[in-house]
């Protein structure tokens, strides 16, 4: 996945999180993240912290 400049939202975010689910990636020990509106709810819906 490429994120161009001033592409990021909410939506290119839930296509990376399913696309690392369909790779079998199941559970994340560190996610650094800056204070992006609906992120963090967003991972936390995917994988359990």
């Amino acid at each position: 996945m490429i994120l161009k400049k001033d592409n990021e939202n909410i939506g290119f975010w839930k296509k990376v999180f399913q696309d690392l689910i369909s790779r079998e990636l199941s559970k994340i020990f560190v996610f650094l993240m800056d204070n992006f509106y609906g992120l963090e709810k967003l991972l936390r819906k995917f994988f359990s912290l």
